[in-house]
């Protein structure tokens, strides 16, 4: 389970710089899970699923500003980094059928021979479990989750490279608009970072390998197929101890919370978000930043050693690593998004 504190896990946030006539507000919200009581009957369950869906769609946020969902035009990305097809499967086969139509070829991308199409799986279809052949389970599950967790890695890339130029001309003496500095200090506030510390924004903007955050999802959902993947679209089994959380109930541990999410790229940005800014992953950060100063791509099997606290479990990391090596997934650490479509779609 991801430690990530109260401040960053759910409650929304208002940050707000004052312009010469108007008001630059960024709200970074983050939407939390619960995790509670003991068994509940099927028809309670079903009743409790209904509500959670019910409560995530009515604190979807959309607006201006967000770090967190950005839609078309907003800085960070999102959608307006152009996605070519977002799917809310109904069953297995609808997926796999989305899958197969935006010609997701996981052997060619791994040799470097294809790129990764840009599919916005929205969720996991209820009957994931129910694929028997496990070489198809995986291929549906990396189909789904790596392109994801490439555009989170784009959108990083483009926040990092606005980081760097605007730092870059504030250092030279050129002049920078008062809308530019209102952004980093948005930035530094949603980083949690002192306003113009921007050495320390330099060591949370930037990207996480794909074979690490792979690896992670497939150890924290059981390859897309627990409750809380399923259920509240959530890959990295990422704890909450906020009481007034939106809530998925698992059916053993009453003391553990589970954050759920409005869909599977906002559990993506979270965990990036987390592993960004936890005080547990300092190791993690600064030797990614140790490599990236020595021009060596940071792959998840030099990263994986700063994740000893992510999970209570022993033997967590070999665990990753054994993962990483079986299923060749620092051979996607490489892995390319095609080129963004001619018209960008905008999430409404």
């Amino acid at each position: 389970m991801l430690m990530t504190p109260d401040a960053a896990s759910g409650r929304p946030g208002l940050l707000c710089a004052a312009l010469a006539t108007a008001v630059l507000a960024s709200a970074i919200v983050l939407i939390d899970a619960l995790a509670g009581p003991s068994p509940l009957a099927a028809t309670e369950r079903q009743t409790a699923h209904r509500d959670l869906e019910q409560r995530l769609a009515a604190h979807s946020p959309n607006r201006a500003g967000d770090f967190t969902r950005p839609q078309a035009g907003v800085e960070g990305g999102g959608l307006s980094l152009g996605i070519s097809d977002i799917v809310a499967p109904s069953d297995a086969a609808e997926l796999k059928g989305a899958i197969r139509r935006a010609d997701f070829r996981l052997a060619a991308i791994r040799e470097g021979e294809a790129e990764v199409p840009r599919l916005y799986v929205a969720a996991l279809p209820p009957d994931l479990p129910e694929i028997d052949e496990i070489e198809t389970r995986k291929q549906v599950f990396l189909g789904s989750v790596l392109p994801l967790v490439l555009l989170a890695n784009e959108e990083l890339r483009q926040r990092r490279a606005r980081l760097l130029d605007l730092v870059s001309r504030l250092e030279t003496g050129k002049e920078v608009a008062i809308t530019d500095r209102a952004w980093l200090d948005a930035l530094a506030e949603h980083y949690e970072v002192e306003h113009g510390d921007f050495s320390g924004l330099k060591l949370r903007v930037a990207e996480i390998p794909p074979s690490l955050a792979l690896a992670q999802a497939i150890v924290e959902s059981g390859w897309g197929t627990s409750r809380f993947a399923l259920e509240g679209n959530a890959l990295f089994g990422q704890r909450t101890w906020s009481a007034e959380a939106l809530a998925i109930v698992p059916e053993r541990n009453r003391s553990v919370r589970v954050k759920a999410f409005i869909d599977l790229m906002d559990s993506v940005r979270a965990y990036m978000h987390n592993l960004n800014t936890h005080g547990a992953y300092v190791e993690l950060r600064s030797e990614r930043a140790r490599l990236a100063a020595t021009r060596q791509g940071p792959g998840g099997a030099q990263l994986v050693y700063g994740l000893e606290s992510y999970a209570e479990i022993d033997g967590y990391v070999e665990k990753l690593q054994a993962l990483m090596r079986d299923n060749k997934l620092a051979e996607l650490d490489d892995a390319a998004l095609r080129s963004r479509p001619l018209t960008a779609l905008a999430f409404h």
